[in-house]
This record gives structure tokens, sequence and C-alpha cells, in this order.
């Protein structure tokens, strides 16, 4: 068990910010003593999935449930587009992004419309636009430490983006992916994966991993359909102090 002092946030969102990270088998007299010592302004606990013991402690002490963070990851090996999206092939690509092109998703990014269902985003203390702006930031971030990001392209225009990271060629992280607004509702949700799956196995990689709210249950269901498994969840809740 651990306390995070997420300077970051400050940044991203104009608070200060401590995030309660639980294990599974920390005691539950453990989680009291650390949950007490939060005094940020923004406070945000972490519990994984089965420590009801922990969940229902949390919210007595004014915490609430804003999602569920489920963690999936995928082997690597021989990656094709499932059966159901075969049709699109012929009309869909995946390019790596230039300099133009980056500065351009990083723009769309920070508008706040490409990101809604997650816990900052569903936060009537903060809004879309400030989850647009963290999301901004934090893409800037890795960029700067060595991600990709590439381009969804459907019959030649530019419709989304797959983001992605590896620290040693083989494990990687597929940080962040989506369609952009104007074409959203179009079907072509699933070029978000595809776009990241895609990259990865043309640069090598064995296996990803990647992260999902359950805020999102459209976006679940596509990972698992695209062969994903779910390792882990946790309960997150927050606090405005």
């Amino acid at each position: 068990m651990k306390i995070i002092y997420a300077s970051w946030e400050k940044r991203n969102l104009g608070v200060n910010c401590e995030e309660l990270n639980a294990g599974y088998n920390d005691s539950l007299n453990e989680f009291i003593v650390f949950i007490r010592e939060l005094k940020a302004e923004y406070q945000v606990v972490k519990i994984p999935a089965g420590r009801t013991d922990m969940l229902l402690t949390a919210q007595s002490f004014g915490f609430q449930v804003i999602e569920l963070n489920i963690q999936l990851s995928r082997i690597m090996n021989k990656y094709s587009l499932p059966s159901i999206y075969k049709r699109f092939e012929a009309v869909i690509n995946v390019v790596e992004a230039e300099k133009k092109d980056i500065k351009f998703v990083l723009d769309e990014i920070k508008k706040g419309d490409l990101f809604v269902t997650d816990k900052v985003a569903r936060d009537p203390y903060f809004s879309t636009r400030k989850s647009g702006n963290r999301y901004y930031e934090w893409s800037k971030d890795v960029l700067d430490q060595g991600a990709h990001l590439y381009l969804a392209q459907y019959k030649g225009m530019n419709v989304g983006f797959g983001l992605n990271r590896s620290d040693d060629g083989h494990f990687y992280d597929a940080f962040l992916g989506g369609v952009f607004p104007q074409y959203a509702n179009k079907g072509l949700g699933f070029l978000t994966l595809h776009t990241n799956l895609m990259s990865i196995a043309s640069q090598g990689g064995n296996k990803v991993k990647t992260g999902v709210s359950s805020n999102n249950s459209s976006i679940l269901r596509l990972h698992l359909l695209f062969g994903f498994d779910i390792q882990e969840m946790k309960y997150i809740l927050i606090k405005h102090a």
C-alpha cells in the first residue's frame, strides 16, 4: 500500500492530488491508517476488485465510486482483424504520424471531445475540457519519452489515431486511441484498437496491455472481441476536500 503525491495533476487539472493505491493482500487496518493521511484537495483511492471491506470503508470516509478501472492484455501472435471487420480491410490503413499530424492530434485531444467517460470527464468538479487537457499533457509526455503515434485512415481520410510505447521493444502499452468526433457514431470505433495493434505488430511487439473504464462498456466489449483478456480490476473512488 502506498500514497502517491501526483504532482503532475497540478499541471493537468490545477489541483493538488494524492492517490492511495491498495493491494489485494493489504490489511484493512493498514488501509484505514493510510486513508486518514490523505489531505490533498483532490484525493483518489484505488482498491482491488473483491476487497469490498476496503470499498465500504472508503465510502464511510466520504469517498465516492466513479469508475471501475479494467486492465487488459493481449499476446500479439498473428494479429488480424476480427472477421466482423474484414469487409473494411480494403479501405483502411495505418500510417505513422508526421510532425504536423502529431500537432493536429494533440490539438484534438485538448479540446475535450474525444474522451468523455473517464473519472475526470465524469466528475462534476472538473469537466471534459479538463479531461482533455489531462490527456493532452500525458500524450505530450509519452511522445517526449519515445512513444509512437499512428493515424487510422478510412478511404484515405485520417479518422482517428493510436498512441503506444514500449521500454524493451517487446511489451507495449497501448496508451491511448480514439476516433475524431466528426467520425464518431459511424461504425469506425474499432479503428482505435486496430491502429494500435497493427502498429505494435509492425514494430515486432510480443504483448500489449491497456486499460479501460467501466463507464465505457462498448470499448470493453470491443477489446474482448479483439482478443484481449482481463487481468485486473480496481474500484476508483474520489473525494474533493
